[in-house]
């Protein structure tokens, strides 16, 4: 049996990040479960001073005079939704006529061959129409860049010069002289619908995460309102990533944090 002072805080365990919207209307979000966490209540003290019977200054009081508390989670997984927090707009499903910024096919590739195939289902360049405008450049010598010459998918002779063609679903295919040189393409791909960063404001949330003891009670913590800190933000190719969230307090009550011990009776089943 684990004794009271045997009974320590174990770790991070399950939360829920509601979002705040600015119609007033709430939704939760899928997030993955954060690794860590750190709480800081970023206090700022006022220190009172009086004289003594030396006339020295001499420190009689320190009062609490502001606090601008934050916490930071470390989440081991960045999915869409930590990314989007990360950049502080939503995601989106955007149909392609509303797609301002569609999507390309980027494809850098040592030439081996003349004809590449086209993609297969359910993978990347699937989609993709025949004779697409597309950008190319190949690398004629280090660092001298030169652009390729497209002609169409049906008409294409592999002894013309540097040139290529784009067929169906990606397709591709080079002229001789390029076999042995690096080549870059960049070629539209229409998409139905695309999930997008939007411009709608994505940062303000309600808060709820516990803790877990060693003997599996529960120790729950609150925020009815917390906003992303994005000017902390840092979005890197890592897989981890972390979010600071400012809490934010309207000032009606004490600002003690939310932090509620469930006690035996609620402890963690699995």
């Amino acid at each position: 049996m684990t004794t009271a002072v045997e009974n320590g805080i174990r770790g991070l365990t399950d939360s829920s990040l509601k979002w705040l919207k600015t119609d007033g209307s709430s939704q939760l979000v899928v997030m993955p479960t954060a690794n860590a966490f750190v709480y800081d209540p970023k206090y700022k003290l006022e220190d009172i001073f009086k004289r003594n019977k030396l006339g020295v200054r001499v420190l009689a009081q320190r009062l609490l005079d502001e606090a601008q508390p934050e916490i930071e989670f470390t989440f081991g997984q960045k999915t869409l939704s930590v990314l989007a927090m990360q950049l502080g707009y939503a995601l989106d499903s955007v149909a392609s006529a509303d797609n301002t910024d569609p999507a390309k096919v980027i494809d850098t590739k040592l030439i081996t061959q003349g004809t590449y195939p086209a993609a297969a289902t359910g993978t990347e360049g699937k989609g993709v129409v025949a004779d697409a405008v597309t950008d190319a450049s190949y690398e004629m010598s280090p660092g001298l860049n030169v652009p390729l010459t497209q002609v169409p998918f049906a008409s294409f002779s592999s002894s013309a010069t540097a040139s290529f063609s784009i067929g169906a679903d990606n397709a591709k295919k080079f002229t001789s002289d390029l076999i042995g040189s690096v080549v870059t393409t960049e070629t539209p791909l229409p998409l139905a619908t695309a999930l997008k960063i939007v411009e709608v404001d994505f940062t303000v949330f309600e808060l709820r995460f516990n803790q877990i003891l060693v003997d599996r009670t529960i120790l729950a913590w609150h925020f009815p309102s917390a906003t992303v800190k994005l000017d902390a933000s840092k979005v890197d190719d890592k897989a981890e990533a972390k979010i600071t969230y400012t809490i934010n307090d309207d000032g009606s009550g004490c600002g003690v944090p939310s932090v509620t011990y469930l006690g035996s009776a609620q402890r963690r089943r699995c």
